[in-house]
C-alpha cells in the first residue's frame, strides 16, 4: 500500500507566493478598469444631460438658459436656478444622472458651504452649466464652432490618478460629450 503524500512545507510557500503574484497583478487591473467605468458612466450621463438639454432647446427656440453654476456659494452668485432645478420639467425627479461616481471635491471653494465630499451632495450636481455662454449668445444657434462651445462639464478632473491632474468629461454645443482637453468658447458675430 502507497502512503498518501504530503505536501512540503516549501511546495505550500511556492504556491501562496504564486497567488500572491497573481493577486498584485490582479488587483490594480481591477481598480483601472473601475476607473474606467465610472469615466464612461459619467460622460453617459452627461450625453442624457444633453438629451434634456436638447428637448429644452426644441421648446424654447434655441434660446440659451441662465442657470446657476454654484447654488451653494453664499451671497449666492446670482439668482437662477441650478442646472439640476433648470432641467427638472426633462428629469422628472431623477437626479442620479446627475451624479458622477468619481465625483469628490479636491478643490474646496473658499465661500461653499465646508462639510462636504462631493459636489452631488452640495450642489446636487457633478456637473456644472458654462455660465459664459448664456453670457455672450442668445440662442444656441448664435455660437460659432459649436463643436468647440462647451455648455456643461464636471467640477473638477475626477478621473485621474490621486494627485495627478485627471480628465474631465465635458458637453458641449453640438451635444457631443468628449472627455478631452479644455475647448476656447467660440461666439458667432
Amino acid at each position: 500500500m502507497h502512503k498518501p503524500r504530503a505536501s512540503t512545507l516549501i511546495e505550500i510557500l511556492v504556491v501562496i507566493a504564486i497567488i500572491g503574484v497573481l493577486a498584485s497583478l490582479l488587483i490594480p487591473a481591477v481598480a483601472r478598469a473601475r476607473a474606467s467605468a465610472a469615466h464612461a458612466r459619467c460622460a453617459a450621463q452627461l450625453h442624457d444631460i444633453g438629451q434634456m438639454l436638447q428637448m429644452y432647446f426644441g421648446e424654447n427656440h434655441n434660446t440659451l438658459p441662465k442657470v446657476n453654476m454654484m447654488p451653494s456659494l453664499r451671497p449666492p452668485l446670482n439668482g437662477y436656478p441650478s442646472l439640476v432645478q433648470f432641467l427638472a420639467p426633462y428629469h422628472h425627479g431623477s437626479t442620479g444622472v446627475f451624479h458622477c461616481p468619481a465625483d469628490q471635491i479636491t478643490q474646496p471653494a473658499p465661500d461653499a458651504s465646508p462639510g462636504f465630499e462631493t459636489y452631488f451632495a452640495r450642489e446636487q450636481s457633478s456637473y456644472y452649466w458654462n455660465e459664459d455662454v448664456s453670457i455672450r449668445a442668445v440662442h444656441i444657434t448664435d455660437l460659432k464652432d459649436s463643436d468647440r462651445a462647451l455648455l456643461v462639464q464636471e467640477y473638477e478632473p475626477f478621473h485621474g490618478r490621486p494627485g495627478e491632474s485627471g480628465s474631465m468629461n465635458r458637453l458641449y454645443a453640438d451635444l457631443h460629450v468628449d472627455g478631452g482637453v479644455h475647448s476656447v468658447i467660440v461666439i458667432g458675430g
